[in-house]
Order: structure tokens, then sequence, then C-alpha cells
């Protein structure tokens, strides 16, 4: 009777040790849900090549702190545990998961040769020789207030150009032939004239400015080559060096900025802001670059027998 009555103790024992167990096994299964992701950024900008680290936290601190990175185009850029490395020109983003939330790192990834200017390399006229440059420009003031916007179709030697300006439409064929460009240009949609211009291409005509450009002057920001704070003032000092400009106009701002994509140019903008004639003006302009490589023009009949009626004539 002993040995039995010993062993319902025990049973009873053994059965309040699992139930203790169970209860402390459920309690260590509860988990605190996530809430947010904390990155230490939320946009990289890096060189090819390159490598920066982001740091995520996740709250509340009592939550797992097992993040996933993914990169949405390892094309452009990697990711493994928050080092980000740039692979080739381009913006990508990575996502940051943590339980159910996410949160984003922007990446923009460009491609520097450090033993060159990058801005030289940029701008040779080789680079432009087939592609499309659409231009809007802005000028306003207590005494101006001018908007433009042209398109520019360039294959080879011929171009393309539409300008929308106060309304009316200006439509431009021009022909290269030697050092010799034909201007071809029609003034209203609603008549088939075509005035004819020629220019002689002085081909030692250099804009001296874009001299001094520097790329360790601009700093990489969302993808743009932006002008660094530091050195606006000198830059506005490039101004008094350019033939014809008046020196009792006064510049007070100057801002510039670009984007490069696999060594083409594909964005570029500039503000200025003067005093001219002592009233204020501000000057903006941007030209967006796309296309390269894809444009095919042919002048149409009408234009080309204006240019040979020209060169008759002349």
């Amino acid at each position: 009777m002993k040995t039995i009555k010993s062993s319902h103790a025990f049973r009873r024992l053994l059965a309040l040790m699992v139930i203790g167990i169970s209860f402390l096994l459920v309690g260590c299964t509860v988990t605190t849900t996530v809430e947010e992701i904390v990155l230490s950024t939320e946009e990289v900008n890096i060189k090819v090549g390159e490598e920066v680290t982001v740091t995520a936290t996740v709250l509340p601190a009592e939550a797992s702190q097992t993040v996933k990175w993914e990169s949405e185009d390892t094309s452009i850029a990697t990711v493994k545990d928050g080092k980000i490395k740039g692979v080739a020109d381009g913006s990508t983003e990575i996502t940051v998961s943590a339980g159910d939330v996410t949160n984003f790192v922007t990446v923009y990834v460009a491609s520097v040769n450090n033993n060159t200017n990058l801005i030289d390399k940029v701008l040779e006229d080789t680079n432009f020789v087939n592609c499309v440059s659409v231009m809007t420009f802005s000028m306003t003031g207590t005494d101006a207030d001018v908007q433009m916007t042209s398109t520019t179709k360039i294959d080879g030697n011929v171009t393309f150009t539409t300008i929308e300006l106060a309304g009316e439409t200006i439509t431009s064929y021009t022909l290269k032939e030697n050092n010799t460009i034909y201007s071809a240009t029609n003034m209203s949609a609603e008549e088939d004239f075509w005035f004819v211009l020629t220019t002689t291409l002085d081909t030692t005509i250099e804009i001296a400015y874009l001299d001094e450009f520097n790329i360790d002057d601009f700093t990489l920001t969302g993808g743009y080559y932006v002008l660094k704070d530091s050195k606006v003032q000198e830059y506005l000092s490039i101004f008094d060096d350019i033939e014809g400009y008046d020196e009792n106009n006064e510049l007070t701002d100057f801002d510039v900025k670009f984007k490069i994509v696999d060594g083409k140019l594909m964005e570029m903008y500039f503000k200025i802001v003067m005093t001219l004639d002592a009233l204020p003006q501000t000057i903006e302009s941007q030209m967006v670059f796309s296309d390269y490589g894809k444009v095919n023009l042919i002048i149409p009949d009408e234009v080309q027998n204006a240019i040979d009626e020209y060169k008759a004539q002349n």
C-alpha cells in the first residue's frame, strides 16, 4: 500500500512539473511585435566598387533584432548584412525587413575615374553625335518673365529642333557640311516657308568657363553631382572672365548640378541669381538627355530644297 501511495504521489508531482514547464515554455514563446526599423541613413551615394555600411535598429528593443537585407537590382548594388557595394552606374532600392515591417534605402551609384576630369570626359563632342536633348529655360524678375522649352534631336551632321516660346512654335533643321552649318528655320506652322542662314564652324571655339569645372568641387547627392556650398563664390568669379560680361551686373548666387550614367550626361541644371541693370533676375535652365545612339533623322524634301536654293544663290 505504501508503494502505491508513493507511486500516486510521484505521478502527481510529475504532472505538476510538466504543467509548470508547459507554462514556462508558453511564456518563452510569446514574442514582441516589431513596430519600427530605424536606419542609420535612408540614402546612400557611392561610386562603383565602393562599400558603405548601413545599420538597422529594430524597435522596440525587446523585439527580435534579426533583419533581412535585399537589393532590388543586384546589377547596380549588392547588400549583405547592411554592407552595400556599388556595382554599376544607376540607382536601386535596398529593402530592409524585420517581422512584418519594412524600410528602404535608396542607393545611387556613379563611376568616377580619378585619373581624369570626369566633366571634360562627359562633355566631349563625340558623346553628343546621336541623342535627344530637352531644355527648359526661364528668366524671371521685376522686368522679365521668359519661359522657353526646346527639344533637339541630333543625328550626326543633322539636327532637328522645336522651340516653344511665347505661345509660338519655331521649327529648325541644321545641316553640317565640312565647316559650314546650314540652318533652315520655319517661324510658323501655318506657313511652308524655310528661312536659311549659314554659319562657319570655328573648331577652335571653346567654352572657357567649362574648363574651370572640376569634379572635386561637387558632391554626390541623390544621384546628382551638386556644387559644394564652399565653391559657390569661387564659381561666381568665373563669369568675370567671360568676354562681354558686364561688370556692373552683380551675381549673387549660382547653383549647378548634373547626373551622369554610364559615362553619359543625362541631366544638367543651373540657376543664376543676379542684378541686371539694377533689377533682380533669376535664370534657370535644365537639360535632359536621352536616346543616345537611337536617333534617325532625314531632312524633309522642302527643307533640303530650301537649302539647295540658298547654296545656288550664294
